[in-house]
């Protein structure tokens, strides 16, 4: 009996295609950490990695299932390129939006700044900001904020809080992206921002 792991991307792909979910999950393992990583040391940024991270496996899923992909024994090195044109894109569109936001000048003097010299009230400000963020959290509707907390706070894989959550992983990923969304919005509508 052959098993996920043992077909070849290609027949996970039309497996997937046919609607078994487990399918993608397995394309998910088998490439997660190699496209997280290569993100990652492209953009040197955690949360800007986990967000195209995102936005790339979405892409991927909904590629497959508009049959705008042609199976042809090169699905990694599709999915490269489609993830090396995600990032173009990415910087790109930071390139046309270039500014310096109050958190990364904050950061800029937490990284530069010896903690003594700083206001004293400093540190206060920013455990206020973060409380601020958790209520935020805390207003999402259930189902993203499970997932959210499970992979930031938590660090779990998607397809391991797919099969917590007891869905596929594109609705994981899926209420991932829009808690991420949610959150943004949250965040600037009640003004929170690193004093």
């Amino acid at each position: 009996m052959t098993t996920l792991r043992t077909c070849s991307d290609d027949e996970l792909v039309c497996q997937y295609c046919e609607g078994c979910d487990r399918a993608f999950a397995e394309l998910l393992r088998r490439y997660e950490a190699d496209i997280h990583n290569y993100i990652f040391l492209t953009v040197a940024d955690s949360d800007v990695a986990d967000d195209l991270f995102q936005e790339v496996f979405i892409k991927v899923m909904r590629t497959l299932k508009e049959g705008k992909y042609r199976a042809k024994g090169k699905f990694k090195a599709w999915l490269l390129r489609l993830t090396h044109n995600m990032m173009m894109d990415h910087f790109r569109s930071e390139k046309r939006s270039l500014y310096v936001t109050n958190y990364d000048a904050n950061q800029q003097i937490l990284d530069l700044t010896p903690a003594s010299d700083l206001p004293e009230d400093f540190f206060d400000d920013q455990e206020a900001m973060y409380h601020q963020i958790s209520l935020c959290v805390e207003d999402l509707p259930e189902a993203q904020r499970e997932v959210l907390k499970m992979r930031i706070y938590e660090d779990i894989p998607f397809k391991e809080i797919a099969e917590r959550t007891e869905v596929s992983i594109s609705t994981a990923l899926g209420r991932m992206r829009y808690a991420l969304i949610n959150l943004r919005k949250m965040v600037r509508e009640r003004n929170i921002a690193p004093v």
